[in-house]
């Protein structure tokens, strides 16, 4: 289940979905990049992760009133707070992607509350 709700109050900004089992709820990425060194080899550079490095995809089944209002949301506002089995958090919706019913889209996370 994910609870999707704007910062700011608006009686029409939250939603819950409940995500199918294809859903992607961590998708860790570090700050790491390889250069070529002259000898012909590489060095890593590892910079770290943070939560911002996270990202959120979702699958869930939902019906024409319920993608209206996560359209709605998507095009009003800029950040959500997204709760999730993995934690609260601070994102936004980079994607939103409906299908006749199922409903994809990627959330990317700025900080993690709790």
């Amino acid at each position: 289940m994910i609870g999707i709700s704007t910062i700011t109050a608006d009686t029409a900004g939250d939603m819950i979905l409940m995500e199918s089992s294809e859903s992607i709820l961590e998708d860790f990425e570090a700050r790491v990049s390889v250069s070529a060194t002259l000898d012909g080899g590489g060095i890593i550079s590892h910079y770290g992760f943070s939560e911002s490095d996270n990202r959120l995809e979702i699958k869930a089944d939902l019906n024409t009133a319920e993608i209206e209002k996560l359209k709605a949301i998507f095009k009003t506002y800029t950040y959500l707070n997204i709760s999730t089995s993995k934690g609260i958090f601070k994102g936004a919706i980079s994607r939103l992607f409906p299908n006749d019913g199922l409903v994809e889209m990627t959330i990317l996370i700025e900080e993690k509350y709790a």
